[in-house]
């Protein structure tokens, strides 16, 4: 926020200066009005920035309209066909949107063009087990987090499979795998803990961890109000609430 407000004393036109605000007002301080007129300014000036694209694209997940979203991810995709982020986020969108078979399509054109990243990694498993089953997806995510320990999306899908299969005692040494402090200096992965907890079907404590991560500004936040995986809490009349606390539409 220092930063921001350094860079707009010396050049509050610069357009990367107000996308910089417009995505700290998306993810921080949860003006989506703000951010979103912000947004649109910018792109009536440069109708092909990415940073105002991919945060329109985010903005339009918030306010569940998830067909303007992939517009403006497939937009990106058609400008900068090197974006990895725009491709990566298409696929999250096809999963929020539970188009798991589509999402997990796109996951695999991509890998096969040589992309990666964890929001592939996070989307090819909540899709998966959503899509087959816990059951059928607990070899797998084992085997490839045997080499990337510190995947924590797949890991929380992991602890959740586990919760759901009854193995309760590994799905508590998942949680104790993850909740260490990041080079960052905060915890990254409150998202995953909650999954877990949701697996064993404590829901309070799933709530309780969807609310840190809100409040730590995580993109899956965004999509909390969409996200399949989380329908139990959203119809739970004991949690339902917090989500509107967080400015979440109940789906």
């Amino acid at each position: 926020e220092a930063a921001m407000h350094r860079a707009s004393e010396l050049d509050p036109e610069l357009i990367e200066t107000r996308c910089a605000t417009a995505w700290l007002k998306l993810l921080v301080v949860r003006d989506w009005t703000g951010a979103g007129i912000t947004f649109d300014e910018v792109l009536l000036e440069r109708p092909f920035c990415t940073p105002a694209l991919v945060g329109r694209a985010l903005l339009s997940i918030a306010e569940d309209r998830l067909t303007d979203a992939a517009e403006f991810l497939r937009e990106v995709s058609t400008q900068r066909p090197l974006n990895t982020s725009a491709a990566a986020l298409l696929c999250w969108q096809e999963y929020l949107a539970g188009n798991f078979e589509n999402a997990l399509a796109f996951v695999s054109q991509l890998r096969a063009t040589g992309h990666a990243g964890r929001i592939l990694d996070a989307v090819e498993a909540l899709a998966g087990v959503l899509l087959k089953g816990p059951e059928a997806n607990l070899e797998r995510l084992s085997h490839q987090l045997e080499d990337s320990p510190r995947q924590y999306a797949k890991l929380g899908v992991l602890g959740y499979v586990y919760g759901m299969t009854g193995q309760s005692e590994k799905a508590l040494a998942i949680i104790d795998a993850m909740t260490v402090v990041g080079i960052s200096g905060k915890c990254d992965y409150a998202y995953s803990v909650a999954l877990t907890f949701l697996g064993l079907n404590e829901h309070k404590a799933a709530m309780e961890w969807l609310q840190r991560s809100y409040l730590q500004g995580s993109l899956w936040s965004l999509g909390f109000q969409l996200d399949p995986i989380l329908a139990p809490l959203r119809s739970d009349p004991q949690t339902k609430g917090s989500f509107d606390s967080m400015g979440c539409v109940a789906a």
